[in-house]
Formats: structure tokens, C-alpha cells, sequence
């Protein structure tokens, strides 16, 4: 069976949504994204990828910080509904529990399993969206979502996206150890 060309409309499978915390004047916002990734392995650095006509770019432009909240599968309504309205039109302070950890301006959220809270260290124009560098100050869990002292995605079963086709998933079953499995052919 040969390959079927899809075009450039492409995204790598699957990616998590997150929210992403911010302070608009004193009112908490949260905006859920998709273009979200660690960026080194060494140095903790992660990429958001923002539109410039979101509330959540402009506010994360003024304080230079922000929260990733990796939520789980059980608040997918409250997560989609952050991506359909605007912290401009709605005070989204109520949504959730919110907590903070060093930055002021990074609330983060209770209900979610981890959270990370990052500073602006770079960002990058692409277009109509600015991938926003921040470095990781620090991170947070939940106890009850790690094995072994760290997140594990079968405990806390974050909310994974595909597109174009526009739909919400969870996690599917382990095929082994990265790094490992490999090596019967070696």
C-alpha cells in the first residue's frame, strides 16, 4: 500500500493540552494550548506557542511569567471551555482551586496533577503566534499521580489532542521502556 500526501497541514500525534496561567491586572486567566514542549534536555526550558491576539500572550508579555498546568481527563469541560472564551470578556478565577509557588504572576492550578511555573527567557515570532520561551523555576504534582517520584500518565491521565481532526483523547496502553526496547536488535 503506498503513502497518501496530506499536505503541510500536519501536527505531530498526539499533544497534550495544557492550560496556561496567567495574571491579567489582578484577575486570574487561563487559556488552553496544544503547541507546548520541552526544549532541552539539560537546561529546563519549554516552548508555548501563543497567538499575539490572546489576553493570555499580552499578560505573559507584561509580567514575563506563566504557569503549564497538565490537567486531567476529568476536567476536559472546564479545559475546553478556557480555549473557547477569552480572559479578555471572562473572569476565570473561579474555575478552579488556584495556587502559587515563587511568581506572582504564575497561578497555578490545584485540580490539575503537575503544574510548572516559568519565567520568559526568549521568545520567537512565527507569523501570527510568538513561541514563548520560559524557564522552569519550579514544578509541583500530586503525590497521589507519581511512581517511583515521578508523574506517570496512567495515574493522572492527561488530555491529548489531535488535529486537524479537532478531538480529545487519553492515554492508550505501554509498549515498553524508551531507550531499551531497542535493543534485541542490537
Amino acid at each position: 500500500m503506498g503513502k497518501i500526501s496530506l499536505g503541510t497541514n500536519m501536527y505531530l500525534y498526539p499533544m497534550t493540552i495544557n492550560l496556561i496561567g496567567t495574571k491579567v491586572g489582578e484577575k486570574v486567566n487561563f487559556m488552553a494550548v496544544g503547541f507546548v514542549s520541552r526544549l532541552d534536555m539539560s537546561r529546563p526550558l519549554i516552548g508555548v506557542s501563543i497567538n499575539r491576539e490572546h489576553e493570555t500572550y499580552h499578560a505573559i508579555m507584561k509580567t514575563q511569567e506563566f504557569s503549564i498546568n497538565v490537567p486531567s481527563a476529568d476536567l476536559v469541560e472546564r479545559v475546553d471551555y478556557c480555549g473557547l472564551v477569552s480572559g479578555k470578556d471572562v473572569d476565570k478565577t473561579t474555575i478552579f482551586d488556584i495556587f502559587y509557588g515563587e511568581l506572582p504572576n504564575a497561578p497555578m492550578i490545584q485540580d490539575c496533577p503537575v503544574s510548572f511555573e516559568c519565567k520568559v527567557v526568549n521568545t520567537m515570532d512565527f507569523g501570527s503566534n510568538t513561541l514563548v520561551i520560559g524557564e522552569i523555576v519550579a514544578s509541583y504534582a500530586d503525590e497521589r499521580s507519581l511512581t517511583d517520584g515521578h508523574p506517570d500518565v496512567t495515574k493522572f491521565h492527561p488530555i491529548l489532542l489531535t488535529m486537524p481532526d479537532n478531538r480529545y483523547w487519553t492515554i492508550g496502553e505501554s509498549l515498553g521502556e524508551a531507550w531499551k526496547i531497542g535493543k534485541t536488535m542490537i
